[in-house]
Formats: structure tokens, sequence, C-alpha cells
């Protein structure tokens, strides 16, 4: 990753990219323990309704996620993800039909310091999300620290490679 020049004094290192896999079950009628069961799967979180400080707090729940860094691909966080649930995959189609069940989301959250983003998924990812029902829900974040300028040369909006040579 370059080094970026922000003004004639400053230059900064952008943070590295960042992303997750997370498959999430809420229910408001069944406990946790109960949608794990239903899953099929041993989940990383589950919790009970009136738990959760946060919204989801509302409802019972299980949270089963990606194994690998944050430093990993979105796609190979898909991929880690759908191989942790194996043969449980074939439960979220059920799970997604019983009236219990508040929602069954697959996400994949990605942050990186470009202005811009992409996001490529392979198609066999495609099919085997496809598979499960669920739709895939992307939150994409555009990171970019507050570099310090100085006075004498204001922030001009550009920022480029350092080993550009232009100044």
């Amino acid at each position: 990753m370059p080094t970026y020049l922000v003004d004639a004094s400053r230059s900064f290192d952008p943070p590295p990219a960042k992303s997750a896999a997370h498959l999430t079950v809420l229910s408001a009628t069944l406990s946790g323990d109960a949608l794990a069961e239903l899953l099929g799967a041993s989940p990383d979180e589950r919790w009970d309704r009136g738990t959760k400080p946060q919204a989801r707090g509302r409802y019972a729940g299980v949270s089963l996620g990606s194994r690998l860094a944050e430093t990993a691909p979105p796609d190979a966080h898909l991929a880690d993800l759908l191989e942790r649930l194996g043969p449980a995959a074939l439960n979220v189609r059920s799970l997604l039909a019983d009236d219990r069940v508040h929602s069954v989301r697959l996400w994949v959250y990605h942050s990186l310091p470009n202005w811009n983003p992409g996001l490529s998924i392979p198609a066999d990812l495609l099919e085997r999300i496809s598979a499960l029902g669920t739709g895939l829900d992307i939150d994409v974040y555009v990171t970019h620290p507050a570099a310090p300028v100085a006075l004498n040369a204001p922030f001009t909006g550009e920022i480029r490679p350092r080993d550009t040579g232009r100044h």
C-alpha cells in the first residue's frame, strides 16, 4: 500500500482494508438456544430476548461469522462462512419459512481507504448464497483518516501517491 502525500509537509499511510461476513438469525418468540438448534450449527454468539441493549435486543438471536482475519478480502470471508455453515446451510431456507423467525440475514462488511471502492463476488459464491435464499447485505465504508494540513498549504482535496514525483 503506498504512502499518500497530503501536502508538502505531511503524508499518511492509509489504514488497511477490513472485512467480515456474518449470518444472523433473529426471533421475537424463540430463544437463542432454540435458534441455534434449528440452524444446526454452533454459533459464535447466541442471546435471548432483552439481553442486548442495542435494537436487536428486542429479539433473541444467533450469529455465525467468518473465522478469517479481518484483513482477508470479502469474498474469502463469504467462502469461509459458507464452508463453516456446511450441511446447516440446508436449514437456512426452513428458518426463512418459519413464522417464528423474524429475519435471517447474510451480510458482508468491507472498509477500505479508497475513494472508488469496488467489490467482486465470484459466481460460485453467488450461487451458494442464492441457494441459501437469504439475499446478501453489503456494507461498504470508505475510510479517510483526518490528516493534519500545514497552515501555509491548505488541503486542496487532491491526494496522490507520493511515488509519482508530483508535489
